[in-house]
């Protein structure tokens, strides 16, 4: 049953992301300015309210969206964002709207979570690891990771149609490995969307074909090493090859679930007719509306 997640965890820079793209930047505020990403967002969430029934939602934000310890391991991780200032690119129409959201979301009476060098995608590890029952909503497939049939943590990844929910059934069907080893898969065949270039030789139909043989990276580069005959001589030679960068990246692209974040303090949000008044010029009323009324069912 889908009413069996109690959290919904929102990956804020992907569901604003989606949704200043898919929608069109004539949706303004009432001074001009594009409010695409804000409205799309909020009705993206109440879509998900609707659908999951949660008791609670946490917003995670990127304190830091590109750690320097995942640079240092990993140089070109999202290397291809980066502008000459070493700040991630980012359109200005959505900039200001990124900075917008999360005291929309507080004053909504929502979570908004974030820490210091510590990605969005930390802050979801973070809320998996101290709870059960979570739906994670984001469009970054690292966060497969997080999938855990046990604690009914599932990972709704935006797409056509609403997008898809994934468990570990949905992972093992589409990608051919469990979700505890999507991260050697996705290291062995490269993922562009965070700068990971992959084992030469190795596409996604190898990659899921030996991380599911031999269970893990180390593993495989073990039976590598002792020229293992399942192994074809060039593949494992890239392997070899590529041993320190697939080292890395597993570190990389493994997320931190050890931060230190208090996640039982409670969140206090402003009046509905505060609400309407403080943000009367995004033109965002109906979305309040439909999440007042979605919070008064709920409680």
């Amino acid at each position: 049953m889908l009413n069996k997640y109690t959290t919904i965890a929102v990956d804020l820079s992907s569901l604003a992301y989606r949704s200043f793209y898919g929608l069109p930047d004539s949706i303004k505020s009432t001074d001009g300015k594009p409010v695409n990403a804000i409205k799309g967002y909020l009705d993206a969430l109440n879509r998900f309210i609707k659908l999951y029934k949660p008791k609670e939602i946490i917003h995670a934000v990127d304190e830091d969206w590109r750690p320097q310890w995942r640079v240092d391991l990993l140089p070109q991780y999202k290397a291809h964002r980066v502008e000459e200032s070493d700040e991630e690119l980012v359109p200005d129409d959505l900039e200001y709207q990124l900075e917008l959201l999360p005291q929309i979301l507080q004053d909504m009476g929502m979570k908004v979570v974030g820490a210091a060098k510590a990605e969005a995608d930390d802050l979801l590890a973070v809320i998996c690891k101290q709870k059960s029952n979570v739906v994670v909503i984001t469009g970054d497939r690292d966060l497969l990771q997080l999938i855990d049939d046990k604690r009914s943590n599932a990972v709704h990844m935006l797409g056509k149609d609403g997008g898809t929910l994934f468990t570990e059934k949905e992972v093992l069907n589409k990608y051919g490995v469990k979700a505890n080893q999507y991260i050697d898969f996705s290291v062995l065949r490269g993922d562009a969307s965070d700068g990971l270039p992959g084992v030469k030789g190795i596409g996604e139909k190898t990659a899921a074909k030996l991380v599911y043989e031999f269970e893990n990276v180390d593993n495989l580069i073990l039976e590598a090493s002792k020229g293992n005959s399942s192994i074809s001589k060039r593949i494992a030679a890239s392997i070899l090859d590529s041993n320190e960068y697939i080292i890395n990246a597993i570190k990389v692209v493994t997320l931190k679930s050890d931060l230190d974040i208090d996640l039982s303090r409670r969140s206090h949000g402003i009046s509905m007719t505060d609400l309407r008044s403080k943000y009367q010029n995004l033109k965002i009323g109906n979305q309040l509306d439909t999440f007042n009324d979605s919070s008064k069912s709920r409680s």
